[in-house]
């Protein structure tokens, strides 16, 4: 039997989000019966390679990755 991976530390997040883009995420994550906390982290994930990727641009490297 395979051993399997821990599973990965979190980390909870807390902000305020416009009414509005909520309402928007709520309702498409609904239309497509996907969890928001899910297409939240993955839109964190884009952004964050999108920083990382100027940052790399400015400096020569990224050091968080």
């Amino acid at each position: 039997m395979p051993q399997q991976e821990p599973p990965e530390l979190t980390k909870r997040l807390s902000f305020d989000l416009p009414e509005p883009l909520h309402k928007r995420l709520k309702v498409a994550c609904a239309q497509l019966s996907t969890k928001m906390k899910d297409e939240i982290i993955r839109a964190v994930e884009r952004r964050i390679e999108e920083l990382e990727d100027r940052a790399d641009q400015r400096t020569g490297d990224s050091p968080l990755r």
